[in-house]
């Protein structure tokens, strides 16, 4: 079975990497729907052009220490997070001054900056993220978050977004090639799951456990396109 349907986001991956230009990138969608996984292929395109990437994680879990995830980022980026960070988050005049320090340690030509889940960033992370992608104008900074999306919605006047909703699986057998199944949410694919493939299987292992030995996903496939087709 082959994952298919982010044909679009893919070609602005290339495109935002092949315009060796910044900016910051905001990418949508609930838990499980793709967003790692495009990061992950940014990621590998930005590699193979002999670009440099850092990663950065938020985490919910309480008590993570201010600019957790620019922290990561500096660490990564070879940069001493102690000296750049040395200022008190929760003065705004120091605050300042952790952003022009972390913009001087990140300004490196074709840098890509990918940083997850901002959703659960903390306020002064949020700040340094907004400066970050208004100073670097060579750094492409790619951010996951989750809908809905209070935490993020002051980001989306300095990003280009990109939303995750709907998700395309297909098989490909011989030379054909067919879409099985478009869902707009994790629920929907659950339903879909539980509703369609489920009855495909039991067809397919039969009535008892023993019905079949081994199964492959080619003949759950054969089993479900003919009554599916159209």
């Amino acid at each position: 079975m082959k994952v298919v349907g982010r044909g679009r986001e893919l070609a602005l991956v290339r495109s935002w990497l092949a315009a060796e230009t910044g900016g910051l990138v905001l990418c949508g969608g609930e838990p499980g729907i793709g967003k790692t996984r495009l990061a992950q292929e940014l990621a590998g395109h930005a590699l193979a052009l002999g670009r440099e990437v850092v990663w950065g994680h938020c985490v919910e879990t309480e008590g993570a220490p201010a600019f957790w995830p620019w922290r990561q980022v500096l660490k990564a980026a070879g940069a001493g997070p102690d000296d750049v960070l040395a200022h008190d988050a929760d003065v705004p005049q120091d605050r300042f001054r952790v952003f022009d320090a972390s913009a001087t340690a990140l300004d490196r030509d074709g840098l890509v900056i990918i940083v997850e889940d901002v959703h659960w960033a903390d306020q002064a992370s949020l700040l340094a993220l907004a400066h970050l992608a208004t100073q670097l104008r060579t750094v492409l900074i790619f951010a996951t978050f989750r809908d809905p999306r209070p935490a993020v919605a002051d980001l989306m006047r300095f990003a280009v977004r990109i939303d995750l909703h709907a998700a395309r699986y297909a098989c490909q057998t011989d030379e054909e090639f067919r879409v099985i199944a478009v869902w707009q949410s994790k629920e929907h694919a659950d339903r879909f799951f539980r509703e369609v493939l489920g009855p495909v299987l039991a067809r397919v292992l039969g009535p008892e456990p023993a019905g079949a030995h081994s199964v492959t996903g080619m003949e759950v496939l054969r089993e479900f396109i003919p009554a599916n087709a159209g």
